[in-house]
């Protein structure tokens, strides 16, 4: 529900102090926490930050930040679970960076506008042309029933 309303802020912050300490600014260790809290914080918080102002995009980048230097390690890339989260955090860093240079908020867009547009796309489209017919000795012999 939380994606399809673009009104609804997300408190980014709050996430995020679920794996970064702004106190100490360290980020946690991946091996301290839980994979299904960094998998739902990393989904909320790429739902989320495009609904930040830019004052709040400033405030979340040294966490984002700390938060990528913790799991870019080589030994965190050995599996693909890993390389996909380490991943997910650097989109973060790469938007939020975007956000506080360009003095805009990223457009958000919707599965439901993508789908959308993909299907007139297709309704647009001419349909595929008919295979041309087998051949048949020396004769070409049509698919089509008369």
């Amino acid at each position: 529900r939380v994606r399809a309303d673009t009104d609804c802020k997300l408190p980014c912050e709050a996430i995020l102090s679920l794996l970064y300490d702004a106190q100490t600014q360290k980020a946690q260790s991946p091996k301290d926490i839980n994979p299904f809290t960094l998998n739902l914080s990393l989904a909320f918080m790429t739902l989320g930050l495009p609904r930040c102002s830019k004052s709040e995009a400033e405030d979340l980048l040294p966490g984002f930040l700390a938060l990528l230097g913790a799991h870019s390690p080589a030994l965190a890339l050995e599996s693909a679970a890993k390389r996909s989260q380490c991943f997910q955090i650097g989109h973060l860093v790469l938007r939020t960076i975007e956000m506080v240079v360009s003095n805009a908020n990223p457009v958000v867009t919707t599965t439901t506008t993508a789908s959308a547009t993909i299907n007139r796309a297709n309704q647009q489209r001419p349909p595929p042309p008919s295979p041309p017919p087998k051949k048949q000795g020396c004769e070409y012999v049509s698919m089509s029933r008369k």
